[in-house]
């Protein structure tokens, strides 16, 4: 088994596109050229990696394992040509960089400080707000969100996973009762977060091995994490928090765990950015080093 780069950079382009039809067009390239780089892949695994028609490819479960290493690949690999090409070049020039202040308060402050003192000629701009960030109008080179990129243009690497659970003050409870299942949110005052599309994000849930959405109508709506904190603290309804954001609260008694570990959803968090070819430098390096400081599980 040989396998080549140039065939996992294909394969991976055929995931984020959605087809081979659009990764032909993304790459400027033949169909039938992109479609023998994935049967050369297969050919070189012995294993299918894509279910596909003519409109649309779905990962096998062999294929989520290979993509996830590509991914893994490719970034390695970039990072190693920046460094023997600029091996004797600082990182300089301005980074900016998109993600939720309580992400950047909790989780990247242990490590900040180690990237910043590695790379002191580098400028770095943290950006956080309610209104939906546009990577190239806003000039970001970097995203970080739980929700994938709708544009397949756009590249989504995984950071680490983030988990969610539910929440209320002793207060709420004490005068509306506790509710033993997610399935009872309903009959409740909730406390919804706005995406950036000003929609309420989805309740998710585990039950046994599926992930289900609770049926919520919300009463309040924020447009941030910490102001959903806020308002569940004064105990006006249930809210749906990081647990790395909440588990301070319910260590001091204000906050509530309302249901079971078992039906605590976990989702990917992405550093999202506008292209795989030609990433800066400083990109790659800075992503590289997220992955290796960032904890699996936040």
């Amino acid at each position: 088994m040989s396998l080549k780069l140039n065939d996992l950079e294909i394969f991976v382009a055929i995931v984020e596109a959605g087809s081979i039809s659009r990764a032909a067009d993304n790459l400027g390239a033949p169909k039938s050229r992109i479609s023998r780089h994935l049967k050369e892949l297969e050919d070189n695994l012995g294993t299918r990696l894509l279910d596909r028609n003519t409109r649309q490819s779905r990962l096998t479960e062999d294929g989520e394992r290979v993509f996830a290493s590509a991914q893994g690949i490719l970034e390695k690999v970039e990072v190693l040509q920046a460094e023997v090409l600029h091996q004797d070049a600082e990182l300089n020039g301005r980074l900016s960089i998109f993600a939720p202040a309580e992400f950047v308060a909790e989780i990247l402050k242990p490590c900040l400080g180690d990237f910043a003192r590695e790379h002191p000629l580098l400028e770095m701009e943290f950006l956080s707000g309610a209104a939906r960030p546009d990577l190239l109008h806003d000039r970001l080179d970097l995203i970080i969100h739980p929700d994938p990129p709708r544009d397949s243009s756009f590249v989504a690497a995984r950071l680490c996973r983030g988990r969610t659970d539910f929440y209320a003050s002793p207060y709420y409870l004490r005068e509306n009762g506790h509710p033993q299942h997610p399935s009872e949110f309903y009959h409740h005052a909730c406390i919804a977060e706005l995406d950036q599309n000003r929609q309420t994000r989805a309740w998710s849930y585990r039950q046994g091995r599926d992930t289900r959405e609770a049926r919520i109508e919300p009463r309040y709506r924020c447009d941030s994490m910490t102001a959903t904190l806020s308002m569940a603290l004064q105990g006006l309804g249930i809210a749906m928090l990081p647990v790395f954001l909440a588990e301070p609260a319910v260590e001091a008694g204000s906050l509530v765990n309302l249901v079971d570990a078992r039906h605590r959803a976990n989702h990917d968090i992405y550093g999202i950015y506008s292209s795989r070819r030609m990433k800066p430098r400083k990109l790659a390096v800075f992503l590289e080093f997220l992955k290796r400081n960032l904890p699996e599980t936040i």
